[in-house]
C-alpha cells in the first residue's frame, strides 16, 4: 500500500502542472462529458475543412501569394488541432471520467504539449496576417517589392521551432513558461489589435474614396474605365482586409473565455467550478479551428473556388 502511494506521488510529480484538476475529477464529470461530446463532433470537420484549404491553396498556382500562404500556415495549424490535439484531449477527458491516472496524465501531457504549440503558431500567424494586410493597404505601390513567399517560409522556419520550444518549456520550468507565454500573447494581441484598427481606418477611407469617385466621374470613356479599375482594386483590398478583421474577431471571441479563466486562476481562485469552466473554455478554443475555414469560404472567393474544385475532384474520382 505504501509502495502504491509512493508510485502515485511520483507520477503526480511527473504529471505536474496538470495534476491540480485530478482531485476534483469526481465533480468535473459533467464538464468532461460535455467537452468530450463537443470535441468528438469537431474532429472530422476540423481536419477535413482545413485540409481542403491547405490543398486548395497549394494546388492553385494563382493563389501562391504571401497573404494566401499565411492563410495556409494558419490552416495547417488548425488541421493539426483536428488530427492530433483533439484526439489526445478527448482521450484525456475519457480517462479522467474512468479515473485512470497514468494514461490520463500521458494523454493530457501530449494534448497540452501539441496544443500549446499549435496555439502559439496560430497566434503569431494571425499577428503576421494583420501586419501583412496593413502593409498591403498602406504601401500598396511598394508592397510587391518587399513581400515574398520566401519571407513567409522564413517566418515559418523561425516561429514553428520557437513555438515548439515554448511548448516544451512548460514541462521543465512552468514559471518561466507562464511569463514567456503571457509576454508573447500580450505583444501579439497588441500588435494585432493595432493592425486591425489601422485596417479599419483604411477600409473606411476606401469606402469614402469609392463614393467620391462615383460622384465625380464624368462620361469620358477613359475616365470611366480608369475609375472602374480603381474601384475594383480598392474593393478587392477592402474585402480581403475585412476578412482579416473577421478572422481576428473570431480568434478573440473563441480565446477570450479561456484567457479570462486563466487570469482568475492566476490570482489564486482555483476550485471545482473554475476548473469546470476551464474544461469548457478549452473546447471553445477548439471551435475556432473549425470556424476559420468557413470564414475563408464566406469571405474569400478564390479560396472558396479552390476548395470547391478540390471537393469536386475527390467526389468525381470516387
Amino acid at each position: 500500500m505504501v509502495r502504491n502511494s509512493s508510485n502515485y506521488n511520483t507520477s503526480e510529480r511527473i504529471c505536474y502542472p496538470f495534476t491540480q484538476v485530478w482531485p476534483n475529477r469526481g465533480e468535473l464529470g459533467p464538464a468532461y462529458t460535455t467537452a468530450t461530446i463537443i470535441e468528438a463532433l469537431l474532429v472530422i470537420p476540423t481536419s477535413v475543412e482545413n485540409f481542403l484549404v491547405v490543398a486548395g491553396i497549394w494546388k492553385t498556382r494563382s493563389l501562391h501569394s504571401p497573404a494566401n500562404f499565411l492563410i495556409c500556415v494558419l490552416a495547417i495549424s488548425d488541421m493539426g488541432v483536428g488530427i492530433a490535439v483533439l484526439p489526445f484531449h478527448i482521450a484525456a477527458n475519457m480517462y479522467a471520467l474512468y479515473t485512470d491516472f497514468s494514461p490520463w496524465c500521458d494523454a493530457t501531457r501530449i494534448a497540452y504539449g501539441i496544443g500549446v504549440f499549435f496555439a502559439c503558431v496560430s497566434l503569431v500567424t494571425i499577428t503576421a496576417i494583420s501586419i501583412e494586410r496593413v502593409a498591403a493597404l498602406y504601401w500598396a505601390l511598394t508592397y510587391e517589392s518587399f513581400a515574398s513567399n520566401n519571407k513567409v517560409a522564413l517566418f515559418v522556419i523561425i516561429t514553428w521551432p520557437g513555438s515548439a520550444l515554448l511548448s516544451l518549456l512548460q514541462y521543465f520550468d512552468i514559471s518561466t513558461y507562464k511569463i514567456l507565454a503571457a509576454a508573447i500573447s500580450f505583444l501579439c494581441f497588441v500588435a494585432s489589435t493595432i493592425g486591425c484598427f489601422k485596417i479599419y481606418q483604411v477600409v473606411h477611407h476606401h469606402r469614402t474614396q469609392i463614393r467620391h469617385q462615383e460622384s465625380v466621374t464624368k462620361t469620358s470613356c477613359n475616365r470611366v474605365a480608369e475609375a472602374t479599375r480603381d474601384r475594383a482594386a480598392i474593393a478587392k483590398r477592402r474585402k480581403s482586409s475585412l476578412a482579416m478583421l473577421l478572422l481576428y474577431g473570431l480568434f478573440v471571441l473563441c480565446y477570450t473565455p479561456y484567457v479570462c479563466v486563466q487570469l482568475v486562476m492566476l490570482f489564486g481562485l482555483d476550485n471545482g467550478f473554475i476548473q469546470a469552466w476551464e474544461i469548457t473554455t478549452v473546447s471553445i478554443v477548439f471551435v475556432n479551428s473549425v470556424l476559420n475555414p468557413l470564414l475563408y469560404c464566406w469571405r474569400m472567393r478564390d479560396i472558396r473556388r479552390a476548395m470547391m474544385s478540390l471537393m469536386e475532384f475527390f467526389i468525381l474520382s470516387d
